[in-house]
């Protein structure tokens, strides 16, 4: 029992250990213009920063984890495991996507 809670320990630390990384290379997106030449890169670029069903499953037990909870609090890395996990990191990836769709409508062809 004791290896498997050491297992999960190190497969939530290790696991996705970007999450931060990641969360702020979304931000990056968000907040730059969007570019109708590029529309079909970026929704593809978009839909490869999704997470999965086993990273929110990660880090969804890194953040309840106690010892590893209080870890991604001292290294910052809570907040975007939480968004991971509870689906928020990809509703703001498909926002994204939607806010490409609709200002470059007929100009995204790829995606549709």
């Amino acid at each position: 029992m004791k290896n498997f809670i050491l297992l999960i320990a190190i497969l939530s630390l290790g696991g996705c250990a970007s999450a931060v990384g990641r969360h702020q290379q979304l931000q990056a997106h968000l907040s730059s213009p969007v570019n109708c030449l590029s529309a079909d890169n970026d929704i593809a670029q978009l839909e490869n920063e999704k997470a999965s069903s086993g990273e929110k499953f990660l880090n969804g037990l890194a953040s309840l984890l106690p010892s590893s909870a209080l870890l991604n609090i001292v290294t910052g890395e809570y907040v975007s495991r939480v968004a991971i996990a509870s689906g928020k990191f990809n509703r703001s990836v498909e926002e994204r996507i939607n806010d490409i769709e609709e200002s470059c409508d007929g100009a995204v062809l790829a995606s549709n």
